[in-house]
């Protein structure tokens, strides 16, 4: 099995076992392009524009949700994002998938906050 559809395949286990969605990108487009498809495929979805609005949606938030989470936003961008959660309850409490249009293979060192 390729990476990318190992990918695929987790992706879509994680929102199935989930149901609740944030979508974490500076772009509204973007957010609202994903909502809608979310929300057409029945699963609750919530939105923020940069990594501080999604740090505090995570933390308030009680139920599990799937992130998918930009790397480039203002404020507080991806990577600052998962190296705040990662060493709290919210890095076990939700999980996080990577969307972003980079090109380039993840830093080892970003890969770790992942796990």
């Amino acid at each position: 099995m390729s990476h990318r559809v190992q990918a695929k395949v987790t992706a879509e286990t994680l929102i199935e076992w989930s149901g609740e969605v944030l979508v974490v990108d500076d772009n509204e487009g973007i957010r609202k392009m994903v909502r809608f498809a979310l929300e057409d495929a029945g699963y609750t979805v919530l939105e923020a524009p940069d990594g501080v609005e999604a740090l505090n949606c995570l933390r308030n938030h009680t139920k599990q949700l799937v992130v998918l989470l930009d790397l480039n936003l203002p404020r507080l961008d991806g990577w600052g994002l998962l190296s705040a959660v990662s060493q709290t309850p919210l890095a076990r409490r939700h999980r996080y998938l990577l969307v972003t249009a980079e090109g380039d293979t993840l830093h080892p060192t970003f890969a770790r906050l992942l796990y």
